[in-house]
């Protein structure tokens, strides 16, 4: 006996009608979701103008100078609190470090205040 050959001819066939569809139906998909200028339209470039604001950059007015150990304390001096990032620096109560107006970008990470003393030596908030 004496065996035949398998007939591909219909596979390949459903195969390439089924590849004609999906192009068909994405072509159309295109045509009515994307805009293509015609040979009808006339194309004007317009120009706009992007207006730039000018975002203030905190710069924290540190006191280091002191009298006395209750002076100083760490302090956040980039407005990041101590679940994002703080950066802390033994400088005066008394240091304008308010971050209200400003726009702060604050790693992900845990910053603890350190727990070594913040003391005033020699007239100077420092760390013994």
């Amino acid at each position: 006996m004496r065996k035949t050959k398998p007939d591909f001819l219909p596979y390949i066939f459903s195969t390439i009608l089924i590849m004609l569809i999906g192009f068909l139906a994405f072509s159309k998909f295109v045509k009515e979701n994307f805009y293509y200028p015609t040979t009808e339209t006339t194309i004007r470039p317009t120009i706009t103008l992007i207006t730039t604001t000018t975002i203030p950059i905190h710069t924290p007015e540190k006191i280091r100078t002191c009298v006395q150990d209750s002076d100083c304390a760490w302090l956040s001096t980039n407005c990041c609190p101590e679940t994002a990032g703080a950066n802390w620096e033994c400088i005066n109560r008394k240091s304008n470090v308010s971050c209200s107006g400003f726009i702060v970008i604050c790693p992900q990470v845990i910053s603890p205040k350190p727990s070594l003393p913040c003391k005033c030596l020699n007239g100077v908030c420092s760390v013994p």
